[in-house]
């Protein structure tokens, strides 16, 4: 596979995670305040590839990620080791750093399982832990080598870091195509049934042939190409893409007493009323966590 197409694979399924992850939210009804990819850091030609921010409980609390896929995922012959995980790493630490009500994430694609068996296994021993003690001191040792930061050689402060850095490689965050007649993978799978369980919402559920929930999902990802890396934030371009798209459901009927911008304010009042009301789950449910649900999470 060439250098060019590789990298193009990764923005896509980066873009595809955090669209499931903006959906899977709006589906729980929770409260995103803001919503970028690739998030520019200031003075730096570097960005943090998922951020957001939500209401919890009356409280602010930010979240970011830095997603890897198997299709871009780079080695690096001078240190035998991989180097997009020493990024993550690093820029994670560097974000982080200072701030409180953060939580952080690094995402894998299930392709990289194989690649990074040698961290995974060292995380893993450390994110399993109760203590700093015993074998977790050598998988912290042996992970500190293999990281390679200069700001990062003490194995203990490894150790406080990884505590509080969620690694997640799952299955369902897979993007392979299924081979059967939708030729979709389990991440576009997701995506659909979530704009599909929308009809509920705007009640059109009619004329899906015309307008098939994954023409919404192409022009979601289309309208964060054209967003990602301005600091713009995405919330209300991706929620007025939806209303946009179920307004047009509603306008194939032809009925020539419908206006476009009419029915379209009608749409945006359904969607925020919905938007406003109470989540569907249990309070008791950790809301800062769920939308990490799903698959091998250490």
């Amino acid at each position: 596979m060439s250098s060019i197409r590789a990298t193009r694979l990764g923005f896509i399924y980066q873009d595809k995670f955090a669209l499931l992850q903006y959906l899977t939210l709006l589906q729980g009804r929770k409260k995103v305040l803001e919503f970028y990819v690739d998030y520019p850091l200031p003075n730096s030609q570097k960005s943090i590839d998922i951020r957001l921010i939500q209401e919890v409980d009356g409280e602010v609390l930010e979240t970011v990620y830095e997603v890897k896929t198997g299709q871009g995922f780079k080695t690096d012959k001078k240190y035998k080791g991989t180097s997009e995980i020493r990024e993550a790493v690093f820029n994670i630490k560097e974000y982080c750093t200072g701030k409180t009500n953060i939580l952080s994430a690094i995402v894998l694609s299930p392709e990289l399982k194989g690649k990074v068996s040698d961290y995974w296994n060292f995380i893993q021993a450390i994110e399993c832990s109760s203590a700093y003690q015993g074998a977790v001191v050598n998988s912290c040792e042996q992970l500190a080598k293999l990281l390679n930061l200069e700001d990062l050689t003490d194995a203990k402060k490894l150790y406080k870091l990884f505590k509080n850095v969620q690694i997640h490689i799952s299955d369902s965050y897979s993007d392979a195509l299924n081979g059967d007649e939708t030729n979709c993978s389990p991440m576009d799978n997701q995506i659909i049934a979530i704009l599909r369980e929308m009809n509920y919402v705007f009640k059109v559920d009619a004329f899906e042939y015309e307008l098939p929930p994954s023409l919404l999902y192409h022009s979601l990802l289309q309208t964060m190409t054209h967003k990602v890396g301005t600091a713009e934030n995405l919330t209300e371009c991706l929620d007025n893409c939806i209303t946009e798209f179920f307004t047009r459901r509603r306008l194939i009927k032809r009925d020539p007493t419908m206006i476009f911008h009419t029915i379209n304010s009608e749409m945006v009042e359904v969607f925020q009323k919905w938007k406003g009301q109470l989540p569907v789950m249990s309070s008791s449910i950790n809301t800062t966590v769920s939308f990490l649900e799903g698959g091998n999470t250490v």
